[in-house]
């Protein structure tokens, strides 16, 4: 038997054999082969697996009457993991009240149907939460969110994207992605009206 049954990559599974009943005599010998390359001996181990898969694992039983026995069973290694790829800002620079179109897509890189939640920041302010539904293993789905810059500073600022961590997840250095835009002065734009194409020393007109 193997505990937990539904095994994540890099949590330890705890492999009994204790069940085991001899044909004669006494077992002597437990033979294990977890079918990535790790052998061991002992009626009980403790495995990790590093990467998801299935994996035979085979117990090979010798007791002291030379008789021997074999079992195997597939387990299957899963992983919870959101990802984000793909992280756009644009345009990358603007003045203050402008707004900027923060464009972002999250993956169920996972074995597991999901439901993270997607923060956007500048530097460390909140712009917007958005709940992503029932995210399906191997999907995707493009998120995207709209900073209104008007209580903004001028300055260059770090937008951050973040997908919270889901129940289970261990890989989280790609929840994360950045961008870097610019926040400027708003520009003063003078229109002056139409003007008289000549003027008479001393005459007086008026500009709009």
């Amino acid at each position: 038997t193997y505990s937990p049954s539904i095994p994540l990559v890099n949590q330890p599974i705890a492999f009994n054999a204790s069940s085991s009943k001899p044909e004669g005599g006494e077992i002597v010998e437990y033979s294990w082969d977890f079918g990535d390359g790790t052998k061991a001996e002992g009626i009980t181990y403790i495995h990790t697996y590093q990467e998801i898969g299935n994996y035979t694992v085979v117990l090979n039983v010798s007791d002291s009457e030379e008789l021997w026995d074999i079992e195997k069973r597939i387990v299957t290694v899963s992983i919870h993991n959101i990802a984000l790829k793909d992280l756009s800002a644009t345009p990358s620079t603007v003045q203050i009240g402008q707004q900027i179109s923060i464009s972002v897509r999250i993956v169920n890189e996972g074995n597991f149907t999901e439901t993270p939640e997607l923060s956007a920041y500048y530097n460390n302010t909140l712009i917007e939460k958005k709940l992503v539904s029932d995210l399906a293993t191997r999907d995707a789905e493009t998120i995207t969110i709209t900073w209104n810059t008007a209580n903004a500073n001028p300055a260059t600022y770090e937008l951050k994207t973040a997908a919270s961590t889901v129940p289970g997840e261990m890989k989280t250095d790609d929840n994360t992605l950045i961008a870097i835009v610019t926040v400027t002065k708003k520009t003063s734009q003078l229109i002056l009206g139409d003007l008289p194409e000549t003027l008479t020393l001393g005459e007086e007109t008026t500009i709009s």
